[in-house]
């Protein structure tokens, strides 16, 4: 019987959870890029998720210190690449993290990879 509170006590927060919004912290949309009206996508980045752009860890074996950018499964090169992408053609924005970018691009991804899908695709 003592367990019948904490129940219906996580069934209300389950309950609950779907009602609110949850903030993604890897994920920019292009709602979010076209409310701030940024002449890039270096400086949406910058605002909204400057996170993204510090250095993870320094050069090892599986990273060379260096986040890299691509763009609709094309790498376009480090975070310096952001500068040239207009916010008004992406679709979103995404981090991956280094284990997951290791492992679809390789080893000289350890310290992650921004992905960058257009409205192109």
């Amino acid at each position: 019987m003592r367990a019948l509170p904490l129940v219906l006590l996580l069934s209300a927060a389950a309950g609950c959870a779907g009602r609110f919004p949850r903030l993604e912290r890897t994920v920019l949309t292009r709602d979010q890029l076209r409310d701030g009206g940024y002449p890039s996508l270096y400086e949406a980045v910058t605002s909204l998720r400057g996170g993204w752009l510090r250095a993870r860890s320094p050069a090892t074996l599986s990273s060379r210190g260096r986040l890299w950018v691509y763009v609709d499964d094309r790498r376009l090169g480090g975070t310096e690449a952001l500068r040239d992408i207009a916010p008004d053609s992406v679709r979103s924005v995404r981090l991956v993290d280094g284990a997951t970018a290791t492992v679809r691009w390789g080893l000289e991804h350890g310290d992650g990879v921004i992905e960058v899908a257009t409205t192109r695709r």
